[in-house]
């Protein structure tokens, strides 16, 4: 399964908009928006962040970004011992963008099943360290998508809970995350 994750960065405040997700994968845990590859979207991962920003924000539109959403990282999640992340194919995998953009431009953000009390965090207090809060694994990569950094890599989780038992996450250029 292919999906997508969307950190939207206010440049003026260095504040990243996160939601807890509401259901499905992950639920319970700060997530930036996102979701799942569809057929309507036509293989194109940026029409499928848009649309599920979309849909997970209670509305709001950010099809005037398509051009300045930025690819950042691409991270394939794999669970189970039995699994190997050289060879196997992912339970999924993500790509993950960043854009630029006022917080004012949000303030229509909403509660939705998918994605519950939406917040701005200050960059240095988002709480990695908090496993009740940020899903783990998610320190491995998404500093470097806030931050600029384009990475690429793997994050290997236990079979029945959420704890990593392996990963690499490798610097790569844009141009990497898309071939």
């Amino acid at each position: 399964m292919k999906a997508t994750l969307l950190y939207i960065i206010d440049p003026d405040t260095f504040e990243v908009l996160l939601a807890t997700k509401g259901r499905g994968v992950g639920a319970g845990f700060l997530f930036g928006y996102g979701g799942k590859l569809e057929d309507e979207d036509g293989g194109d991962m940026k029409k499928c962040t848009i649309r599920e920003f979309k849909d997970e924000s209670g509305g709001v539109s950010i099809e005037k970004y398509y051009e300045k959403l930025e690819p950042m990282a691409l991270i394939r999640f794999f669970r189970g011992e039995d699994k190997n992340p050289l060879i196997d194919e992912p339970s999924f995998e993500v790509l993950c963008f960043r854009l630029f953009a006022s917080s004012s431009e949000f303030v229509k953000v909403i509660d939705t099943d998918e994605m519950e009390q939406p917040t701005w965090f200050k960059i240095n207090d988002i709480p990695f360290n908090n496993p009740t809060k940020m899903k783990p694994g998610d320190e491995l990569f998404v500093p470097h998508v806030i931050s600029g950094n384009t990475v690429k890599g793997y994050i290997w989780f236990e079979k029945e809970t959420n704890k990593v038992i392996g990963s690499q996450i490798d610097f790569c250029t844009k141009e990497a995350l898309l071939a």
